[in-house]
């Protein structure tokens, strides 16, 4: 298994007509009902979708899908699901979802990533969504990483910690 990236995104819609429907498509373009869970999960998919043909085994198991590797890494310039996440999402997998909060001017997203935040999504967002506010927490669960950012004229201004803070603390005890 990966280590995972514990991630909160919180989206804040100002108080303005452009904003309102920002935050409204936001929700239609990443949120998706989960009835079977009971839930709702953010995807990435929403805003940036993966193409079928990438959905194939990494790496390649038979001749076929050596084939459409072949074919996917010219059409897409990837040869496969893994290949394309990683240079699309900043991630290898899509987000998997603790929970999300929604009241009428914000939404706290918890979701969980391979190894790194989404930063390539994240990018996205920042620059569709620009009526937006953007606000985003990570911690990687080994300590290697911790930090936060926000959207400042549709682009984030980070602050990564190398080791996560949280470690640096317990080690100074």
């Amino acid at each position: 298994m990966a280590n995972m990236s514990h991630n909160k995104l919180i989206v804040i819609k100002k108080d303005d007509e452009k904003s309102q429907s920002e935050f409204n498509q936001f929700i239609s373009d990443n949120l998706r009902d989960n009835e079977e869970a009971q839930k709702t999960d953010l995807t990435f998919e929403g805003l940036i979708p993966m193409p079928e043909e990438l959905k194939i085994t990494s790496p390649a198991q038979d001749e076929n899908e050596k084939k459409q590797a072949e074919i996917n890494l010219e059409k897409y310039g990837a040869k496969d699901w893994y290949d394309w996440a990683c240079k699309n999402w900043g991630t290898k997998f899509d987000a998997i979802t603790n929970g999300v909060k929604k009241t009428d001017s914000m939404i706290t997203i918890d979701f969980d990533s391979a190894w790194a935040p989404p930063e390539l999504w994240l990018d996205k967002i920042a620059a569709t969504y620009l009526n937006l506010e953007f606000e985003f927490y990570c911690s990687e669960e080994q300590g290697s990483f911790d930090g936060k950012g926000i959207v400042k004229n549709g682009e984030w201004d980070w602050k990564i910690n190398r080791p996560a803070s949280w470690l640096e603390t317990e080690l100074n005890k």
